[in-house]
């Protein structure tokens, strides 16, 4: 009897075995199509209120996951508003994707990913106030401000998306939601008698301290090395 269980176990076991095979090796094959070193760039991040140059680089880690770095250099297209001359900086960004294995395809995949991110910019302020001269405000008189403002942002993204390839060539699309802390640190001046009162909700941008949830949107596209 117990020669029979054996023979029984081994019977199992060898069919648990052929099964996990083709799967495995599906797997495999399935993995072999994700991007393993993919150099990106997004566009639209020219046209941000703070554009900036953005380059990424994914790179793939084992089975499901890979990592993306994303570096980008902040600079100004123009510098006809005194409020906000001379913007410079950096953005960064560390992305953990997780590819969906039902999902993965020889042209494209889907992927769940969590981003931390950080941006680190300064400005310079130039801004006219009218003041009073005197305690009566009998007299005023007009004075300029010269200052730097400097913003940080720092916050992580829960996104969903897909990547499409075509050749070597990649496009990156995803959307999600992004828990940000924003802060604006500037000097403390008072108000001018020229300023007019307004809710902040309504300036652009919104120069509140605060942490808020937003919607998240990318696109990138980019260039595969290895295929």
């Amino acid at each position: 009897m117990r020669s029979y269980k054996f023979i029984f176990f081994l019977l199992i076991s060898g069919v648990g075995t052929l099964y996990a095979q083709p799967h495995e090796e599906k797997d495999s094959l399935r993995f072999s199509y994700l991007p393993r070193y993919t150099i990106k760039v997004s566009p639209l991040h020219v046209f941000n209120f703070y554009p900036s140059i953005q380059v990424a680089y994914e790179h793939h880690l084992k089975n499901n996951f890979t990592l993306q770095t994303d570096a980008g250099y902040v600079f100004s297209i123009d510098n006809l508003d005194r409020r906000f001359k001379n913007k410079r900086g950096a953005k960064l960004k560390l992305e953990l994707r997780y590819y969906l294995t039902d999902l993965i395809r020889p042209k494209g995949a889907h992927y769940f990913s969590l981003e931390p991110y950080a941006n680190i910019i300064n400005f310079d302020r130039i801004i006219q106030q009218t003041e009073c001269f005197d305690l009566e405000c009998t007299q005023l008189y007009t004075r300029w401000y010269e200052y730097v403002v400097k913003y940080r942002e720092q916050g992580f993204s829960l996104k969903y998306g897909i990547n499409r390839y075509r050749g070597r060539v990649t496009y990156d699309m995803n959307l999600g939601l992004t828990l940000r802390n924003v802060e604006y640190k500037k000097p403390a001046i008072a108000r001018g008698l020229n300023q007019p009162d307004t809710w902040a909700w309504f300036e652009i941008p919104n120069e509140r301290k605060r942490t808020t949830i937003g919607p998240a949107a990318g696109f990138r596209f980019g260039y595969r090395l290895v295929k």
